[in-house]
């Protein structure tokens, strides 16, 4: 069958002609190293069986034996039967699958690579890094195209920020009004306090951050309207930020490791998880994810340890 007639068939599912074929001569080049007096097709549990032990993502195994039942319709061959032993197979990569830990932003690292910036006179990224911590922002969706205020003018309406001047014991704060947030469609208010003290400013206050980036886009003679921050959602500026994180030991270092970090730093400090949920957005456990072992552990040290302290003053 010509290559042509297979790009005619395939046109029909979501597939592209490249990512099918991967799989396909994925499992050809096994069976050549392998097995090689054994014919490719049809596939054969048995193959598929030694196959599958290469892989390290039970995903991944799945999809490329997707592939395989693609060439068997273009072959004109019986489909792949044995659902239960195909599906066993894949569980079975998927027990061996090492979860690899993302990169995360936290705590003195953040410190770190705000310095860094501000050292390199990068004033806005180190401003956005700030940002990003403290209001747990999605930066693609949430950060990014930020406005000082969105509404009634003549481009999409993203977002409006209100800082809010501190009263008695209230401190200033700073709200941002989404249009639409993930989770939530309809908009949502993400607020955030100043946690700096009188004469020690704190490198993690995202209200400061925000209202300098705000005071400096408006000094320069911007529009309120304008997004403020999209000059960063270049790959330069990602290119400058996993350099950044790399000095500081953080490889692959993405805009979204600030979220992580802040998800780390809140549990480890005994914040609850209605709290971390609150502050990230989240409607379901899928906050879990950013999670590791150690801050679960060291959430549970502060726990005992606050224990002990009770028991002691008393």
């Amino acid at each position: 069958m010509t290559e042509a007639s297979v790009r005619t068939q395939m046109a029909s599912i979501s597939k592209s002609w490249a990512g099918v074929r991967a799989g396909i001569s994925s499992y050809a080049r096994f069976m050549d190293g392998t097995l090689p007096h054994v014919s490719h097709f049809p596939v054969t549990i048995a193959g598929l069986r030694l196959w599958a032990v290469h892989f390290d993502n039970g995903d991944t195994l799945r999809t490329y034996i997707s592939h395989l039942r693609f060439a068997h319709r273009v072959l004109n061959l019986p489909p792949i039967e044995a659902e239960d032993i195909v599906s066993s197979i894949v569980r079975g990569a998927r027990r061996d699958t090492v979860r690899r830990i993302k990169p995360r932003v936290a705590g003195n690292h953040l410190d770190a690579i705000v310095r860094q910036a501000i050292r390199e006179d990068d004033l806005k990224a180190a401003r956005a890094y700030s940002v990003a911590y403290s209001f747990l922002f999605r930066c693609q969706s949430e950060l990014f195209g930020i406005q000082s205020d969105g509404r009634d003018a003549d481009v999409p309406y993203h977002s409006h920020i209100i800082f809010k001047e501190g009263s008695g014991r209230d401190p200033p704060s700073a709200s941002v009004h989404l249009a639409s947030r993930k989770n939530s469609q309809r908009g949502a208010v993400v607020s955030r306090p100043c946690i700096c003290r009188r004469e020690l400013p704190s490198l993690r206050c995202g209200h400061c951050a925000l209202k300098a980036i705000v005071t400096s886009h408006l000094q320069r003679g911007g529009r309120p309207q304008d997004p403020l921050l999209t000059n960063l959602a270049t790959s330069r500026a990602t290119r400058t930020l996993r350099r950044r994180g790399s000095s500081l030991g953080i490889e692959r270092c993405s805009w979204h490791a600030f979220r992580r970090g802040a998800a780390s730093d809140i549990v480890r400090s005994g914040g609850t998880i209605g709290f971390l949920m609150n502050q990230g957005g989240w409607r379901s456990g899928a906050f879990l994810k950013y999670l590791l072992c150690s801050d679960v552990e060291d959430r549970r040290t502060l726990e005992l340890t606050a224990v002990g302290l009770d028991s002691d003053s008393d």
